[in-house]
């Protein structure tokens, strides 16, 4: 719009304004009219500067526009592959909180019959609490993850904006 404004500034302009008067009681009022025409002989340059200056402002704009959309291409990237790896995180630390439990449970067992000391079992009960640690953890990556790939679309501004 700017670059069109700046253009057309080479254009001559007709100015028409409409307009009553009132000339006294003996005169009334009377229509009166006026036609102005500019025509832009010479500006010293003023309409070229102005035309490039447009013109570089649109280039600016539209490099910041590709910028910012490699910018958000690039976090959207960054969080699947971020996403994918708490996935991964995740399904380790479930099947380790899984065969911890299974440990535990054979741990006591083996301590009922006296064959595992009671010291073994708590640090193995520890270990356990670690895996279901670490496994919560993942689960909050993941989540933290996704909140991220949903605010580099957009999406999450959109989701607060709608209540």
């Amino acid at each position: 719009a700017k670059v069109l404004g700046a253009t057309r500034l080479k254009n001559p302009t007709l100015d028409f304004t409409v307009g009553r008067q009132y000339l006294g009681m003996v005169n009334g009022t009377h229509l009166v009219a006026a036609a102005q025409l500019s025509l832009p002989i010479y500006q010293g340059g003023q309409i070229d500067a102005s035309i490039r200056s447009a013109t570089a402002q649109l280039a600016a704009a539209e490099d910041t526009l590709r910028e910012l959309e490699m910018v958000v291409r690039e976090r959207v990237r960054l969080g699947y592959a971020d996403w994918n790896s708490a996935r991964g995180r995740l399904t380790i630390a479930t099947q380790q909180r899984e065969s911890g439990a299974r440990l535990v449970s054979g741990y006591r067992e083996q301590f009922r019959l006296a064959r595992r000391t009671l010291l073994d079992l708590l640090n193995i009960q520890s270990e356990l609490a670690s895996y279901q640690q670490s496994e919560a953890l993942a689960h909050y990556d993941e989540r933290i993850t996704q909140y991220r790939i949903s605010a580099a679309m957009g999406h999450l501004a959109e989701s607060f904006a709608s209540r």
